[in-house]
């Protein structure tokens, strides 16, 4: 007989079950975002479609991701969404792609996955709980974060305006009589070399790993 302590168990481990699986819509909308941002600016295009099509011909990254040099981790997911892709391509509507990522080396499909799985889930077209659209969540989110995760390590070693900042204010400590000359020096020269070799900050994905 099922007494009310053993109703009130079972709750609890549902409850606490299902409030600790991963919401991969939610990543994947907040990984986007940051997408998003990043590639708006590299394009300067304001219409998501247009920035895609421009984001898809910037191939220093991918030239090096197929040749083994960067992003060594994606291969895998990519893998998956080809066969993913190849059993159930995917409705593009309003693009040149046909919905399939052909192997785990067509980035540019890979770019369009993104994409469309966006548009899809933005504008109610995936089913939470659907086995075919939970995976395909999963991976978009998966390969994506590699991708950003890599953007965002080779932002960091970009000069930045708050290094410009400090460089200024060192320099300005240097030329006065209370400046701790070798320390400030140290950090002027760190800083200095860093602006020498620093990339572009909106074109990381042009250089080379």
């Amino acid at each position: 007989m099922v007494n009310a302590e053993m109703v009130e168990t079972r709750q609890l481990i549902m409850k606490w079950f299902e409030r600790a699986q991963i919401d991969y819509s939610d990543l994947f909308v907040k990984e986007y975002i940051a997408y998003n941002a990043w590639f708006r600016k590299v394009t300067n295009c304001q219409v998501d479609y247009e920035a895609i099509k421009e984001v898809s011909r910037r191939f220093v990254i991918w030239d090096d991701y197929i040749h083994g040099r960067t992003l060594t981790t994606l291969g895998s997911y990519v893998d998956e969404i080809a066969v993913l892709t190849f059993r159930h391509p995917v409705r593009a509507m309003g693009t040149a792609w046909d919905g399939i990522v052909k192997d785990k080396y067509d980035w540019r499909g890979l770019i369009y996955f993104w994409y469309q799985t966006r548009c899809d889930l933005f504008h109610g077209l995936t089913l939470p709980g659907n086995v075919y659209h939970d995976k395909r969540i999963r991976l978009a989110y998966e390969s994506l974060n590699i991708f950003m995760s890599e953007i965002v390590r080779r932002m960091r070693y970009c000069f930045t305006d708050r290094d410009f900042a400090q460089l200024t204010e060192v320099r300005t400590l240097l030329r006065s009589e209370h400046g701790a000359a070798m320390e400030l020096k140290a950090v002027e020269t760190k800083l200095h070399q860093k602006f020498i070799h620093s990339p572009d900050l909106w074109n990381v994905d042009m250089m080379r790993a």
